[in-house]
């Protein structure tokens, strides 16, 4: 392969696992948002038995416990994309060094 053509490779999929980078970093930060989101409201369930008694505080129970479920579901959704995500970026970096020794 010429100098001009691998130069390119290597650019092409270094740029390729930037972009894998940034698509881990985006699902950490969104299970991150996830999870306040089920934090906040744990807290509205705990605060409305205190404000509103015990019938409001079981309709927010109910609530708490669907956002447990849901962030569950999208925790483990998350993290299987991550694994596939991660496998990739070591795939590109072995990529990277087979181009980098034929310079």
């Amino acid at each position: 392969m010429p100098m001009f053509e691998k130069e390119i490779t290597l650019e092409a999929v270094e740029e390729l696992r930037k972009e894998k980078n940034e698509e881990i970093e985006a699902l950490y930060e969104e299970l991150k948002n996830e999870k306040k989101n089920v934090i906040k409201i744990y807290y509205e369930k705990e605060l409305s038995e205190h404000q509103f008694g015990k019938k409001v505080r079981e309709k927010w129970q109910q609530n708490y416990n669907e956002a447990r479920e849901k962030y569950s579901e999208k925790e483990s959704e998350i993290h299987t994309r991550i694994e596939r995500l991660v496998k990739d970026v070591d795939a590109l970096d072995i990529e990277i060094d087979k181009i980098k020794k034929e310079f």
